[in-house]
């Protein structure tokens, strides 16, 4: 598995948390709705100055959740040869949400170790001396495969990460117009 990719996964899905967690906090703060409807009760007090902070606050949180997407295409194009002329059946990815695409990818990311530990054990069992000649003529077709069970998690997390960047982009569109206007003087 590619650790890099991983690492990117597990940070962008920190950010979506944190984004969470300030839209919510800006939202109490302000009285914000969705589509940027503003309704407050009289009764209630805002801090649209404690809000300004944590709108910028937010918007480098944003920024920082679309590179983290856009790193993971970048980065499982490393383990995929786009050259090959196969035909790749990618996961049907269309409808799933930020979350529902994280998880995916993490779940990518745990059956790609699980195929990574394997190869690794069969190039161990094939380079021992003492093993038959029959032995390393198994041996040699399961790496094969393992290979290529690796390009195709690589075409995986590529497609999805491709997906991410699209949710994130939703996502600073969605904040734009909900979190991220301008107050009215109070």
């Amino acid at each position: 598995m590619c650790e890099c990719l991983q690492i990117r996964i597990d940070k962008l899905e920190a950010r979506c948390k944190q984004i969470s967690t300030l839209r919510r906090i800006i939202r109490e703060k302000t009285g914000v709705q969705d589509g940027g409807i503003i309704v407050r009760d009289p009764a209630t007090s805002y801090d649209d100055d404690g809000a300004r902070l944590i709108q910028v606050q937010l918007k480098a949180e944003l920024d920082a959740a679309l590179a983290l997407a856009n790193e993971i295409p970048e980065r499982a194009a490393l383990h995929f040869n786009a050259k090959d002329k196969e035909t790749m059946h990618l996961s049907d990815l269309d409808g799933l949400n930020l979350s529902e695409l994280i998880q995916f990818q993490q779940s990518l990311m745990k059956a790609w170790a699980g195929v990574e530990k394997l190869l690794l054990e069969s190039y161990l069992r094939r380079s021992t001396r003492d093993r038959t000649p029959l032995y390393r003529k198994i041996e040699t077709p399961q790496i094969r495969l393992l290979r290529q069970l690796i390009k195709d998690f690589a075409a995986e997390a590529l497609h999805g990460g491709w997906k991410l960047i699209g949710q994130v982009e939703a996502l600073l569109v969605e904040v734009s117009s909900a979190e991220l206007f301008e107050f009215p003087s109070s």
